[in-house]
């Protein structure tokens, strides 16, 4: 059961590591910055307030994207259908899916994937400029209902595959006809909007507050940015990444359903297990680990995240906690690498000056351009850097005191009663292609809901959440643990929406190519100097970038 999106990767390639996101939100193209609604709201505002005219131009309008390169150089095309399924064999095994896959031909999936693709051009005229028809639409023979594409990043290549991946069970669901359009709707907007792209989700994330969490006519996308959520939403993030975002589980860096970096880096570890070790603690330290990572799973909703505890489970957990980082202090009680170290091994770091890869011992010394390199890159959270200068310490202490301290860290952040976590929205991507795929399937005509539909339809009570949706309640957020929300207020989110948007014009056709090409900023010119010297690494995980997949739509 697959809950994230994931980055997936050719074999032997290497890349750059991934710049943090710069500050910035997307608007409307065409509208001003804040002209949609920013606060909050229980009532839909009045057809005559002056106020929601401007809203509502903006609404009508798609987010400028800031893309400036041509459809034509971003998208990776293939001469024929062997071409492209060459392709697609390697792309998916170098993400660890082995199944069969093949040129789609049934013609409900061909039918639904072009109706979509149609509604993209109306909608997104800028975007699918010179496109003159829908993606490739490869079938892979897995279970779950999914689809997903990807972007090639080695620099000989650099492009999108204009290709479409989708499960067989997807092609063979009896789902309705608008909910898969739904799903196709979504994972295509990842593709067509290019909102994988660090550069793109920086442009258009914002984070906002909503008061008392009423947030009836508040669209995300076109909220203003808050600087003050923007910092406290970020290092709640940041810190969910590193260590795991319940804070609950103390020392152990832990998430239900994706790795935190410091998951992996103890995985890593683990390979450094020296021969003398104490078996008995290094098997209890494992079982421990595995016990927590159990429990997590079996309390945590995959549809929320949000983690609820009784006192006595609260105890238990700190009982285990405490009994399995003594375990683990004694099982690596004799390894004393740096967390820096550790790191590089984790990711398969090189530096490469001029082309050439500098050695392991160039890059661990600190005296040398290639280490300030490559630590800057790695280690950009001061805690992890404190920690890291401390001599003598065993690397498993290191670990974890910096998961301990992080986690402390992030307590105080959900605990502020300045900026209370429950009024926290961070939008992003996923929430992004959410919007797109309401504004394309209500300019084919469908049920623009058909998205929303089809992930409620996969909870344990669809029931429950359509409860509260359809009686005008706000569902549980989900607290931005990810970029994905909770799946009952992403159809709440739709339907207010779908709502707005019933006040704009449907999109009956794309303009003409003139009129695109002119909205449309010829591509920047390529910088020909090359840097001397650059970080690279090859992630755990096999390699491409951004394989998505889907994740409140996975569930079997």
């Amino acid at each position: 059961m697959l809950r994230r999106s994931f980055v997936a990767f050719l074999p032997l390639l290497w890349i750059a590591v991934a710049c943090s996101d710069s500050p910035g939100s997307g608007r409307p193209a065409g509208g001003e910055p804040g002209g949609g609604p920013g606060g909050a709201s229980d009532t839909t505002p009045q057809e005559d307030d002056p106020a929601t005219d401007a809203s509502r131009k903006d609404i009508c309008a798609t987010l400028d994207y800031g893309h400036d390169r041509s459809n034509a150089d971003y998208f990776l095309r293939f001469d024929d259908d062997a071409a492209a399924l060459k392709y697609s064999e390697g792309f998916l095994a170098s993400s660890g899916i082995t199944s069969a896959a093949e040129i789609a031909t049934d013609a409900r999936l061909l039918r639904l994937v072009g109706r979509v693709f149609d509604g993209f051009k109306r909608v997104f005229p800028r975007e699918t400029m010179g496109l003159d028809a829908p993606p490739r639409v490869i079938v892979v023979q897995e279970s779950g209902l999914n689809a997903f594409a990807g972007y090639d990043e080695r620099p000989e290549i650099d492009k999108a595959p204009w290709l479409f991946w989708v499960h067989q069970a997807t092609v063979t669901s009896s789902r309705p006809d608008g909910e898969l359009e739904g799903l196709y709707a979504h994972e295509l907007a990842h593709l067509i909007l290019r909102n994988l792209l660090p550069q793109t989700r920086a442009k258009i994330r914002t984070h906002y507050r909503v008061p008392g969490s009423a947030e009836h006519g508040v669209i995300g996308a076109f909220a203003d940015d808050d600087p003050v959520v923007r910092p406290h939403a970020d290092e709640l993030r940041t810190i969910g990444a590193l260590v795991g975002r319940e804070y609950v589980f103390g020392s152990m860096p832990l998430s239900a359903f994706e790795d935190s970096e410091y998951q992996s880096l103890l995985a890593t570890l683990a390979k450094n297990r020296p021969s003398s070790a104490d078996a008995r603690t290094c098997q209890a330290a494992d079982a421990g680990l595995e016990r927590a990572r159990a429990f997590y799973k079996a309390t945590v909703s995959i549809h929320d995240l949000t983690l609820e505890l009784t006192p006595k489970q609260i105890a238990d957990l700190g009982a285990l906690e405490r009994a399995t980082t003594s375990a683990l202090r004694s099982c690596y009680a004799s390894v004393k690498k740096s967390i820096f170290e550790l790191k590089i091994e984790d990711r398969s770091v090189q530096v490469l000056v001029n082309g050439t890869p500098a050695s392991l011992q160039t890059i661990l010394d600190p005296t040398t351009a290639e280490h300030k390199l490559a630590y800057g890159a790695l280690m950009a959270n001061p805690v992890e850097r404190q920690v890291d200068g401390k001599a003598g310490e065993t690397t498993i202490e290191r670990l974890l005191e910096v998961v301990s301290t992080l986690h402390g860290r992030a307590a105080a952040l959900t605990a502020s009663t300045e900026l209370p976590i429950d009024e926290l929205r961070v939008f992003d991507l996923e929430e992004d292609a959410d919007d797109a795929a309401v504004r394309v399937l209500r300019a084919i005509g469908d049920d623009s809901l058909g998205a929303a539909r089809l992930f409620v339809g996969q909870m344990p009570d669809p029931d429950a959440c359509l409860r509260v949706v359809n009686t005008g309640g706000v569902p549980r957020y989900g607290r931005f643990i990810d970029s994905h929300n909770a799946t009952c207020w992403r159809a709440f989110h739709a339907t207010d929406l779908a709502r707005e948007l019933s006040r704009c014009p449907v999109p009956s056709s794309a303009p003409s190519a003139q009129s695109s090409a002119a909205a449309l900023s010829a591509s920047s010119a390529a910088d020909d100097a090359a840097p001397a010297m650059r970080l690279v690494q090859r992630p755990r995980l096999p390699l491409l970038r951004a394989l998505h997949h889907a994740r409140s739509n996975l569930l079997p």
